[in-house]
């Protein structure tokens, strides 16, 4: 059984890096990818209640334009790999975290509102990509994020943070073109709005707020 198994998973890991090799050769990058923004929906969760808070969701230009560069497969023999995750963020933290509470405006930084009553500040924990095969001339790409929100007063003082990660987001493609970096883009978009979408429910249901 331990042979049979050991056997599956070098296969597995064989597909693996055939795909890749075939989809570098494609798109004809040295191993290197930067990853493009795919648009996904966006649709916020059922707020059960509000919270009775105007925020404001703290996007500065040095957030927008945050990138996370990694590995996929936590393994540097299959490239590496560059996430525009500032403006992914940006694309869709108003859209999903204002619902939750009783009026939400998104800025860059001071002055603020008048009627603010705390600043919300989100960011990027920890994010995890891989691909797997899944069938003949065909992969899977797959993702997961982990998203720290934080909550602060006017004065600056924590009201309340946690961490919120994504469930695992996957995408098939097949190998012709650039579909590998399409599909790419979309489950890492997928798994910031997940977590986003899983934050909303998070961040009602505190007692810190």
């Amino acid at each position: 059984m331990r042979k049979l198994g050991n056997s599956k998973a070098l296969i597995s890991l064989i597909s693996v890096i055939f795909i890749l090799l075939f989809s570098m050769a494609m798109t004809g990058c040295a191993g290197h990818y930067n990853i493009p923004i795919v648009d996904v929906t966006a649709t916020p969760p059922d707020i059960v209640q509000k919270i009775p808070l105007n925020v404001a969701i703290l996007i500065t230009d040095q957030m927008e334009n945050y990138t996370f560069t990694g590995q996929a497969n936590e393994s540097s023999m299959y490239g590496t790999y560059t996430f525009p995750f500032g403006q992914m963020i940006k694309k869709n933290v108003f859209d999903i975290l204002s619902p939750a509470f009783n009026k939400a405006v998104l800025v860059k930084g001071k002055p603020y509102p008048q009627d603010i009553d705390a600043i919300l500040i989100p960011k990027v924990e920890k994010f995890q990509h891989w691909y797997d095969s899944a069938g003949a001339f065909k992969g899977k790409a797959l993702a997961k994020i982990s998203i720290k929100l934080a909550v602060y007063d006017m004065k600056g003082m924590p009201v309340w943070e946690g961490i919120i990660s994504s469930p695992k987001v996957g995408k098939i493609y097949s190998m012709s073109g650039n579909e590998f970096l399409e599909a790419t883009g979309s489950v890492a978009a997928e798994s910031v709005v997940a977590a986003l979408q899983e934050a909303a429910k998070v961040i009602t249901s505190s007692r810190e707020i």
